[in-house]
């Protein structure tokens, strides 16, 4: 669960400094990142990471 609040908090940074645009956020990864992008997409509600 650590990674995953390293990954979100990443991505808030990102969203709030303007270099991510909350709207048009995608995720992929191999090997283990692999692993965390499918495991992602069951910890979100609708499509949104937020």
């Amino acid at each position: 669960m650590d990674e995953w609040t390293d990954i979100i908090s990443g991505i808030g940074l990102l969203i709030a400094d303007g270099v991510a645009d909350p709207d048009r956020l995608g995720i992929g990864g191999w090997s283990h990142g692999g692993f965390m992008a499918a495991w992602a997409v069951g910890q979100t509600t609708g499509s949104r990471l937020r």
